[in-house]
């Protein structure tokens, strides 16, 4: 008995390291994604004004590695801020089985000839509680990991069924609650994983590969996806034998809902022409560039770099149709208390936000209005226009204003 309770210690002793380890991690990348984001954007906005003022300017080639550079960085930060669970996902009943099945097609041509695969899944699954995007993430993250592992090919299969796990497993697990779940299961034929090196697999940046072949943010994604939806991984593997990766997801308690048909709107053509635009942003070179941008779709546009500055605006200028506003900004204002002292003032003026943050969470402990919209970090023009084309086409379909009170 002194056995077994020494190393029900040395486990959980382990386990809350790593739990603060993940704790530390998420707190420190939550800084490292505002700023890099940040500095993405700048990068996304100045190869977006060099085309529109050179459009026959032959670079396209060029312009486009930039983007997908942009593009590339932007992944990454919001994989390792994945594993650090801080990331908001939909959590929804969602048939695993049918993601699974659309994606065999791909699953087959992207391992290629040499590897065999196989997918087998449990008749009567039950519905799972999570976010169906990330999910296909995860999936297609560990079949290109079993692939890397047969370069002279092999065997990869995909199992789903139904599991239940009880108390005492639970605890041998650690992290996870006993209960209802649906067992993912990926094994390959592959290379394998030397023992002492099978615990670190899911550490951010850990890769087997040789530099510059991967950021080894794979496995660690998966890992955040399975802690944020409140389910478990496990990792057995063989060296030169096999590896075997288990992903549990929680049962979900209500069945999947059938997706309705979205119904769609007249727009009004032109409808931001002339319309005037607040932009609170304290990065100069990406509210410079977004500015120059706006102006050259015909919005009138007034900047401001602090939350006072923009008050100040809105308080002496005459009404805006909307405000664009940086959530984190210098001083005692951050973008979310702009936009409710704004609505006082302006109750008809609509509001978009945005952040460096890869989750919103990043931003602190603050109260949204209800239905704002948050444009993450690097976006792209159209990305931006579209957003404001809908506000403003939302504003003429509606004269209601939005209660600052109401909170989401």
């Amino acid at each position: 008995l002194v056995e077994s309770g020494s190393r029900k210690l040395v486990r959980r002793t382990e386990q809350l390291a790593k739990l603060e380890k993940v704790a530390s991690l998420g707190r420190l990348t939550a800084g490292i994604a505002h700023d890099f984001n940040n500095l993405l954007a700048a990068i996304n906005w100045s190869v977006e004004l060099f085309e529109l003022n050179n459009p026959s300017d032959r670079k396209a080639e060029e312009l486009t590695s930039i983007r997908e550079a942009v593009i590339s960085g932007a992944a990454m930060t919001k994989r390792l801020v994945d594993y650090s669970t801080k990331t908001d996902l939909i959590h929804e009943p969602t048939n695993i089985d049918f993601i699974i099945e659309s994606k065999t097609d791909v699953f087959t041509q992207l391992l290629g000839e040499t590897i065999d695969f196989a997918y087998d899944a449990d008749t009567a699954l039950w519905p799972v509680l999570m976010d169906a995007n990330r999910f296909e993430d995860a999936i297609y993250n560990l079949v290109v990991n079993a692939k890397e592992a047969m370069p002279d090919g092999g065997y990869l299969r995909v199992t789903v069924e139904n599991v239940t796990i009880d108390v005492e497993t639970a605890e041998k697990f650690g992290e996870v609650n006993a209960g209802d779940f649906v067992l993912i299961t990926v094994s390959d034929t592959g290379s394998g994983i030397e023992p002492d090196v099978l615990t670190t697999v899911f550490d951010p940046f850990y890769t087997t590969k040789r530099f510059g072949e991967s950021h080894g943010l794979g496995l660690s994604m998966v890992y955040g996806f399975a802690k944020q939806s409140e389910g478990h991984v496990l990792i057995e593997s063989e060296p030169h034998v096999s590896t075997v990766v288990k992903l549990y997801l929680p049962r979900a308690t209500e069945p999947v809902q059938i997706e309705a048909k979205p119904v769609s709107r007249p727009m009004t053509t032109n409808l931001h022409v002339g319309s005037r635009i607040l932009v609170v942003e304290d990065n100069l070179e990406i509210l410079n560039a977004c500015t120059r941008a706006l102006e050259m779709e015909g919005f009138e546009v007034v900047t401001a770099l602090t939350g006072r500055d923009a008050m100040v605006r809105i308080s002496e200028e005459k009404p805006f149709d909307l405000l664009f506003s940086d959530i984190v900004l210098p001083g005692d204002m951050s973008g979310i208390d702009v936009q409710r002292e704004a609505f006082l003032i302006q109750p008809n003026m609509k509001s978009i936000l945005t952040t460096g943050y890869a989750d919103v969470e990043g931003v602190g402990e603050q109260t949204f209005i209800t239905g704002t919209q948050i444009l993450k970090k690097p976006y792209t023009r159209k990305e931006l226009l579209d957003r404001i084309e809908a506000a403003l086409a939302q504003s003429c379909l509606t004269s209601a204003p939005m209660d600052p009170n109401r909170v989401i």
